[in-house]
């Protein structure tokens, strides 16, 4: 086995493979043991899953002579087993083995994969000679190879089985099965948390959390409370750089919600082990405000030719004058209409003592207001006298 370190689209990937044919350090026999393996490395990314990143393939061996558990055969397949762990890059490599001192040329083998239960790819290995021989299943994939397992792949597990026909071998209808999981690419490249897309105000509890990190994550831990805990405290695997998060509840709302998180990365033996804690606490902020602005007073003034900046006005209109409040995240936007709806309503952004004209038949109009945190006021009723 060797260890490759890989750097791809800004991040590192750490890469245990099995390459070629196995040599074992060991001097056992294999002859009297046969066994396959399968490894999947370097998926190519994108596609239905943007800048996807994918950990966790277990490369399972199995053993198919009558051989297969004594010692010695136990001795040279256990270095077989292992996890993959790695991430992102622009290739993907595929590769299916069956091993074994009494594997000969003439054991070619027709390898059908699976990818959650449909077709990808298939193929006949080739021979390779050594110690012990080997018969290798490993297509250059073509760029359409690559697109279809992109629409195959989803984030979380992902099961690869692997079946060959391989003559009177024994390994012949026996599939070899795999588990991939897929988890989305870090939302940046600086360690980082941001709630709402770093949006100042919001109007709900519930919020959408962003993770950023250079690095590959293994766990997230998201808590209301800066000494995290318990009780104010999630800790999940890392699947998806986003997920939502119900902020803490209060009485007083004047104080931004504050959202602690910390990561957690795999193990530096690179076997899918988790790793320590990283030491530093990421926050953000965020003010809830859900209290609805008001509409204060509607004036109504001489009507005029105009064009009010929304459409065109061929007839005479009315002149508006309109006070709002809200005491906390500020009016932001005015709606005005005929009825009271939003349909055929005229929106604008709202200034202190806001005029705007709308046509004069609308001798009865309907106006509310807009918070920065996305509250609505109730519709305000005025009629021309």
């Amino acid at each position: 086995m060797r260890k490759i370190r890989v750097k791809r689209l800004g991040v590192v990937a750490f890469t245990l493979v099995l390459s070629g044919v196995v040599s074992p350090a060991n001097a056992l026999d294999w002859n009297n043991c046969q066994a396959s393996t399968m490894t999947f490395y370097e998926w190519p990314g994108g596609g239905n899953i943007d800048s996807g990143i994918s950990v966790s393939m277990l490369k399972e061996t199995k053993v198919f002579s009558a051989s297969a558990l004594s010692s010695d055969c136990r001795a040279l397949i256990e270095p077989l087993r292992g996890i993959v762990k790695r991430e992102v890059a622009h290739e993907g490599f595929f590769t299916y083995q069956l091993i074994g001192g009494s594997i000969e040329q003439s054991s070619t083998c027709h390898v059908v994969v699976m990818v959650n239960g449909k077709p990808w790819i298939e193929g006949d290995s080739e021979y390779v000679q050594g110690s012990p021989n080997a018969q290798n299943f490993r297509p250059a994939l073509s760029s359409s190879d690559r697109t279809n397992l992109k629409e195959l792949l989803r984030l979380g597990s992902n099961t690869f089985e692997a079946t060959p026909s391989c003559g009177n071998s024994l390994a012949s209808g026996h599939t070899l099965t795999g588990t991939l999981t897929v988890v989305q690419e870090s939302a940046g490249i600086i360690a980082g948390v941001s709630i709402n897309d770093g949006a100042e105000w919001t109007n709900s509890r519930d919020v959408n959390l962003t993770f950023s990190y250079d690095g590959l994550i293994a766990q997230v831990a998201v808590s209301n409370d800066g000494g995290f805990a318990p009780s104010k405290t999630q800790v999940v695997n890392y699947v998806s750089n986003s997920r939502t998060w119900t902020l803490r509840a209060s009485s007083d709302e004047r104080l931004p919600k504050v959202v602690y998180v910390r990561y957690r990365l795999y193990g530096a033996a690179n076997d899918g082990s988790l790793g320590p804690w990283v030491s530093a606490t990421l926050t953000d902020d965020i003010i809830l405000d859900t209290v609805k602005p008001s509409v204060s007073t509607i004036s109504f003034s001489s009507s005029a030719l105009v064009d009010d900046g929304f459409r065109t006005v061929t007839n005479r209109v009315i002149n508006l004058k309109i006070t709002a409040h809200d005491n906390k995240s500020g009016v932001a936007k005015l709606q005005v209409s005929s009825g009271k709806s939003a349909t055929g309503a005229v929106t604008t952004s709202f200034s202190k003592k806001k005029s705007i004209s709308v046509p004069k038949n609308w001798s009865t109009v309907y106006v509310r207001v807009r918070d920065g945190a996305g509250n609505w006021s109730t519709w305000k009723k005025a009629a021309r006298k």
